[in-house]
């Protein structure tokens, strides 16, 4: 179907897109972020030099530790985190969050951001649905991605609500910065996180929303085109990165934020474009 709608994609990670009017609400305006709270050298942005000193839970959700408190030795901090977290998202299945994401194109400096309903289920199947957002025509939206070519979209149409598939690379689907959802899914984002050859480094730690985190810089070959470097906020019980940020430069380029966090409550019906969401 080649009719021309207005949607809107995202994460997890995850992108958001959208052709619609514009509206005065951004839920994400690219400031600071709601919640968190940090002590240790965090001011600067990614790639900048300096460690903290985690001292959040020192076990997981798993019952196993969650990471080693090493301040003599940085780097054995950040190998102990990324082991922790690699054991977690090894053993989750699934994933349902709130999530709000922010996009900034800093060629253009056009932006946008929305607030949605999320679901991540493995091997790498994807579904959101638009509660908010700057763009308001995409509010309503569903988009279910099971990982292969195609996109199943439900959105609202000179007033009547549509179903349809599109490409995962239709313009349309794409977010301000160019990226898919196939470029910013889970899969995507642990492979940037997890990979060997980036250069980690502890920036901090405290909680997001009463919950313990730390916080890593992360500079990897497997970051997104126009990514300089990246900067991860991981729950230290969950193991799970709860705030995802990528810098051009010293420019925010892209955040997502997770609340409200399931793990392993898979629920078939969030894949598919029946009912209200």
């Amino acid at each position: 179907m080649k009719t021309k709608l207005a949607v809107i994609a995202g994460v997890l990670a995850m992108g958001i897109a959208g052709c619609g009017s514009q509206s005065a609400v951004m839920p994400d305006n690219g400031g600071a972020v709601n919640g968190l709270q940090l002590s240790g050298p965090t001011s600067g942005y990614p790639g900048t030099s300096g460690y903290g000193s985690p001292y959040g839970s020192t076990t997981n959700a798993y019952g196993s530790a969650g990471y080693a408190q090493n301040t003599v030795n940085p780097q054995a901090q950040v190998q102990s985190l990324l082991s922790g977290v690699a054991q977690a998202y090894n053993q989750d299945t699934s994933i349902r969050a709130q999530v709000t994401v922010f996009v900034q194109n800093v060629q253009t400096g056009d932006s946008m951001s929305g607030d949605m309903d999320y679901w991540f289920q493995k091997p790498n199947s994807t579904a959101l649905y638009v509660i908010d957002s700057s763009e308001s025509n995409s509010v309503g939206t569903k988009l279910v991605w099971m990982g292969g070519d195609q996109v199943a979209v439900r959105t609202k149409f000179i007033g009547f609500w549509v179903n349809t598939s599109l490409s995962v690379t239709d313009s349309r689907l794409l977010d301000k910065r160019g990226d898919s959802l196939a470029d910013t899914s889970v899969g995507r984002m642990m492979s940037t996180l997890l990979d060997p050859q980036a250069q980690v480094t502890m920036l901090g730690s405290g909680s997001y929303l009463g919950q313990p985190v730390v916080q890593i810089a992360v500079v990897s070959r497997q970051s997104l085109p126009g990514v300089t470097s990246e900067r991860f906020t991981i729950n230290t019980q969950s193991m799970l990165p709860v705030i995802r940020e990528m810098y051009s430069g010293n420019q925010l380029t892209y955040r997502i934020q997770l609340k409200n966090v399931q793990l392993n409550a898979p629920d078939p019906s969030a894949f598919t474009l029946t009912g209200d969401t």
